[in-house]
């Protein structure tokens, strides 16, 4: 089990501009399940963001580009992403597999809490 003690986190959190019947998409349950996720491993949330009714088959999503570049920066405020599932950031795999690594080259943790493998940043 991985060790997210004292990990700056960053929660985003979206819902779906077309599929209101995602299961648990809904933002203040995202954001609830998220928070408790942190109080339990022991991480420090840095900030919340919520992108409401965007698609995540597009790139130019304002806060998340705005995450990605906070993450990218001089500044690091945060060294890891939460997210309830991935398809909250991406559900284009090669738009996904982009972003990961831009974050990966600036060792910032992609964490799922609804999927196994848990973080994204090992080789």
């Amino acid at each position: 089990m991985a060790d997210y003690k004292g990990a700056h986190v960053y929660i985003y959190a979206r819902a779906s501009a077309t599929r209101r019947t995602d299961r648990g998409a809904a933002i203040s349950d995202q954001i609830e399940r998220l928070k408790l996720w942190c109080e339990k491993n022991g991480t420090i949330i840095a900030d919340t963001v919520v992108e409401p009714a965007t698609s995540a088959t597009v790139d130019g999503r304002s806060r998340f580009l705005a995450m990605i570049a906070a993450a990218t920066s001089d500044e690091r405020p945060y060294n890891m992403i939460l997210v309830d599932s991935l398809s909250r950031l991406f559900r284009n795999p090669k738009l996904l597999a982009e972003n990961l690594a831009i974050l990966k080259r600036s060792n910032v943790r992609v964490v799922s809490i609804t999927q196994a493998f848990g973080d994204i940043i090992a080789d």
